[in-house]
């Protein structure tokens, strides 16, 4: 039993499952202190979603890393077990930049919307 592997395991299982309560709690926060318009929009549910998937596949990549201590060495069982556990950490990736660039795209167009606001308010009207 390689118990580096135990560890790490252990360590993602853990921290999947504390990112998975704090999305969650975060999400019940965020209702009771955003105005319904403002935290039923597609981007927070989407975001939720997103970071909610990459928190579990975290934890299901732990399990499997566990799982693979006792899997029989036959080289092509071996091979593509490992193969769907790299599968799952390039998804986490994938999932991961796609958060970065929607949470960038999504605050980057509310600044944009604030200043054509303060522009329209600054300017004044014309006879």
């Amino acid at each position: 039993m390689d118990w580096t592997t135990v560890a790490v395991s252990l360590l993602l299982i853990a921290v999947s499952a504390g990112l998975t309560v704090l999305h969650v709690r975060s999400r019940r926060n965020d209702k009771k202190q955003l105005h319904p318009g403002q935290f039923g929009s597609r981007f927070f549910k989407k975001q939720f979603a997103r970071r909610v998937q990459i928190s579990l596949i975290l934890g299901i990549t732990g399990i499997a890393m566990l799982g693979s201590q006792w899997l029989p060495h036959h080289a092509l069982l071996f091979g593509w077990y490992w193969l769907a556990i790299t599968a799952m950490v390039l998804w986490i990736l994938f999932l991961g930049l796609m958060d970065i660039f929607a949470t960038h795209r999504h605050f980057a167009k509310e600044h944009h919307d604030q200043w054509i606001q303060q522009v329209k308010q600054e300017t004044p009207p014309k006879s």
